[in-house]
């Protein structure tokens, strides 16, 4: 069914109102009173139009979402609606018809639609904050001195004895992985950190020393971070893990290629850096520029300003306080600028990039003290960063 978009009777539509009037000389009174639009009886109830023609949800889902709210239209508001269809050339157009929809909503949670999906998102998210809260709150153990050389996961207790366990079985942890690129997209190592104890993970393909290795990757090539013969898949409980850029790492988690879902959840430092202190794409040049030092950097911001200026009237880059309460997304600047001190080493992750197998053998334990540094950093920067994102 077609209708072209003008306004029906209101006293038609709505009939405990006064319907609306309008002076004789307006184009749009004209237009409005050309066309009515009776209600349509339907198989499953009363077709709603609102007074520009405009089919609305049918009643009875209006009826479950609203809950019986009635619709008030002033003939300011119609008349400004009116003219801004008339700007777009839309007034008087077509509009399709669909059939009324009758359908039993779930019951809705709070007075309306705001705090039914409020209530909903705290009741799904609240296992995993109180998780979020707990890493927070608590300090994490001194790391090991020495890192095992063995396939899998290895749990470093308090007093510094070792255990071969199937997978971290914590509530909450901070985790990184690192990957020899030279070898493919196989996970090389990992360590992840929780209020109880340390976490290290060896690749086979680290430890095994074979002619050649199949490029295809397998589920046991992949990280264990909910599933073991010690963790039925009916017990498997929610699990928040912390990392920046936490997308790379995931990629990496075995569980989550894994058909039935889990129920593990992620939180990426770099993430809420970007919503508290984040920088455009322009404020990255801007930043660059400043921190660097870089005078053809600099040059080619100014040049930009004074060709932006040319085609808006915009305010003036006046101040550049902004460059020292922000910066760029990866974890040495993110931990400079919320934590401070000294700065992160970053020098041993050349090996993981240009390096081969034997080089990650060879030094082994320096870059797996390099891994459990970047793990710690970005335990510090989360606790910084929570408490921020949270109250914004």
């Amino acid at each position: 069914m077609k209708r072209f978009v003008r306004t029906p009777s209101l006293a038609g539509l709505f009939p405990s109102r006064t319907p609306l009037r309008r002076s004789s000389g307006s184009s749009a009174h004209h237009l409005l009173q050309e066309e009515m639009v009776q209600e349509t009886s339907t198989a499953s109830g009363q077709l709603r139009m609102n007074p520009l023609g405009l089919q609305m949800l049918s009643k009875g889902l209006h009826e479950q979402i609203f809950r019986g709210a009635q619709v008030q239209y002033s003939e300011e508001d119609i008349q400004k609606s009116v003219e801004h269809l008339q700007k777009h050339d839309l007034w008087g157009k077509e509009t399709s018809i669909v059939p009324d929809v009758e359908l039993q909503l779930p019951r809705l949670y709070g007075a309306n639609l705001d705090e039914h999906f409020r209530i909903l998102a705290q009741k799904q998210s609240l296992p995993y904050l109180e998780a979020a809260k707990e890493l927070l709150q608590t300090e994490i153990p001194p790391m090991p001195q020495e890192w095992a050389w063995a396939v899998g996961w290895t749990r470093y207790g308090p007093n510094g004895e070792t255990k071969t366990v199937d997978f971290p079985d914590e509530r909450a942890l901070v985790f990184d992985v690192e990957v020899c690129m030279e070898e493919g997209q196989c996970p090389t190592l990992a360590v992840a950190v929780s209020p109880n104890a340390w976490y290290s993970w060896c690749s086979k393909r680290l430890l095994e020393q074979r002619y050649t290795w199949s490029s295809q990757l397998t589920l046991s090539d992949l990280i264990p971070l909910e599933s073991g013969s010690s963790c039925p898949k009916q017990d498997r409980q929610e699990r928040l893990v912390v990392g920046h850029n936490v997308s790379f790492d995931r990629a990496h988690i075995k569980e989550q290629y894994l058909i039935e879902g889990s129920r593990l959840r992620f939180l990426d430092t770099m993430s809420m850096h970007m919503a508290i202190s984040g920088l455009s794409g322009f404020q990255r040049s801007l930043w660059m520029a400043a921190k660097h030092g870089k005078r053809k950097g600099q040059q080619q911001v100014q040049e930009h300003i004074k060709k932006m200026r040319s085609k808006t009237d915009g305010p003036e880059i006046a101040s550049w306080d902004w460059v020292n309460i922000s910066s760029i997304n990866n974890l040495v600047d993110v931990h400079a600028l919320y934590v401070g001190g000294q700065p992160l080493e970053k020098e041993a992750r050349e090996l993981f990039v240009k390096g081969t197998m034997n080089d990650i053998r060879n030094n082994f334990q320096d870059l797996m003290r390099y891994c459990a540094l970047d793990v710690q950093a970005t335990h510090e920067v989360f606790q910084e960063q929570l408490p921020l994102f949270m109250k914004r």
